[in-house]
């Protein structure tokens, strides 16, 4: 029996010679993996469309004895080409797709997390992601993933700021460091372990 589904490629890893092993984000189904069978080959079915990051509608089947799909073809909604022009636009994603792979459940329809986690790679296509950007995704995914963050850091700035001392850009900018960093650190403290996605691009800077 065929599915089809609005989805998120989040990773893919190759097996054998041609074929893939991909794992992605279903709006209607959750997280599933599958194999994209001769993936190397077939551009045709599946043609860029398996880069993580890329939204798509999948159509897929079910298997028999056993939890991985068999991807038959794909319609490409959105590519992933504007975002990989930009390293920091790379790593945010990289940092959102991490996210998913650890936070959503296989099988588990979770529509707010999906729509959201779209609607920050849509915006990472059209522009480089201000850390406000960034800080504010992770507070709404951590509110859609059950977790309740300090409601303070929605706006960033911390509530006990004096209110009558004008604040200039490059403060609020630290502020909104503060709480992505505080928010990362509370992510990590969830899965228990340190997101390979954080910072890789910024290390790499001399």
């Amino acid at each position: 029996m065929h599915f089809t589904s609005h989805a998120i490629i989040l990773k893919r890893i190759p097996y054998g010679e041609a074929d893939q092993i991909v794992t992605f984000f279903s709006r209607e189904e959750g997280r599933l993996s599958g194999i994209a069978a001769s993936a190397k080959k077939s551009l045709k079915r599946f043609g860029g469309g398996l880069e993580p990051g890329s939204i798509v509608d999948l159509m897929f089947s079910r298997r028999p004895s056993t939890n991985l799909v068999r991807l038959e073809s794909l319609h490409v909604v959105q590519g992933t080409a504007s975002v990989l022009r930009s390293l920091e636009r790379i790593e945010a994603m990289a940092e959102a797709l991490e996210l998913a792979l650890h936070f959503v459940q296989e099988g588990a329809r979770e529509e707010q997390k999906f729509d959201l986690l779209k609607e920050y790679l849509t915006l990472l296509s059209h522009q480089n992601p201000p850390i406000e950007m960034k800080a504010r995704f992770l507070y709404q995914w951590l509110k859609f993933s059950g977790y309740e963050p300090p409601s303070h850091l929605a706006d960033a700035p911390p509530p006990n700021r004096r209110l009558l001392s004008p604040r200039s850009e490059a403060e609020q900018e630290r502020e909104w460091e503060q709480a992505h960093q505080f928010l990362l650190e509370q992510i990590e403290e969830i899965i228990g372990k340190t997101l390979r996605s954080h910072g890789v691009f910024s290390r790499l800077k001399i």
